[in-house]
């Protein structure tokens, strides 16, 4: 466990500089075949191969990190900056070959992804962020499972962190971050939803509901939703939204009403169900 999150902390070094190029491309480039170059590489190295054993696979799994800071990253800046064409090259081109199905990147590699089929990895490292001594009897805890699972934490609160230190230039304050990044995570499962819609010939959410899980904790009790703002937007601007406009959903605004409709569904679900 302590070489995991030792691993854990040495790929988010090695990925942090990688990471602020993305969110720079994403708000100033129109060069989409780069982006999706650069996360499908990424993501094909992280889906390389697989092991026996849940710490060895956790380890073969936090190859995947690189994939989803840089992703999110570009697409942080993209939507900070309504850039439509980078957003595609970041979160809605990026393809996966698996099982003999293309798949959507964003719907492969998710904040629950890096750290496998558990919560231990990602609540310790969580549990580090708050300032907290990693003692190798905590650690033990965690892996006999004699510790509860926080109820306040989610995978995507680790992206939230590590990504901070980058938004100071396109952020004013910490509350201008944190609604940048809801939506942000509210577009990639919108966009993912249209996707899995498209490509697989009837509408599914099994995949891009991994992409609400901050979402829905934060505003498990507002009235204003991320949702409800997207769905105004599209009311307000219909096909002048900036997503369609650009040429999102195939510049359908039909398309577009359609999946925000399902990332509703879902994202209602889950704030009656707890889920998260």
């Amino acid at each position: 466990m302590a070489g995991c999150v030792e691993r854990a902390h040495a790929i988010n070094d090695l990925v942090a500089p990688l990471a602020e190029v993305a969110l720079e491309l994403g708000s100033a480039s129109n060069d989409a075949e780069l982006a999706r170059k650069v996360i499908e590489s990424l993501a094909r190295a992280g889906k390389a191969s697989a092991g026996d054993g849940e710490v060895v696979q956790w380890l073969l799994d936090l190859r995947t990190l690189p994939s989803l800071r840089v992703m999110f990253a570009g697409a942080l800046g993209a939507v900070a900056h309504q850039n439509a064409v980078m957003f595609a090259g970041f979160v809605a081109e990026p393809s996966l070959d698996i099982y003999n199905r293309k798949m959507p990147v964003s719907g492969v590699v998710t904040p629950w992804d890096p750290y496998g089929s558990d919560f231990h990895l990602a609540q310790i490292l969580w549990w580090e962020t708050r300032g907290n001594e990693l003692t190798p009897d905590l650690m033990d805890a965690y892996m006999a499972g004699q510790v509860r699972r926080s109820n306040d934490f989610t995978a995507a609160d680790l992206l939230h962190v590590w990504m901070a230190p980058h938004v100071g230039h396109i952020c004013i304050d910490a509350a201008d971050y944190d609604e940048l990044f809801q939506r942000t995570e509210a577009m990639i499962a919108l966009v993912t939803m249209d996707r899995q819609s498209q490509e697989a010939g009837a509408p599914t959410v099994a995949l891009a509901d991994n992409w609400l899980g901050r979402l829905v904790r934060n505003e498990r009790y507002s009235q204003e939703t991320t949702p409800a703002f997207l769905a105004g937007d599209v009311a307000q601007q219909g096909s002048r939204w900036w997503p369609v406009a650009g040429g999102l959903f195939g510049g359908d605004i039909g398309r577009a009403r359609a999946a925000l409709a399902m990332l509703e569904k879902e994202y209602v679900e889950a704030r009656a169900q707890r889920r998260y």
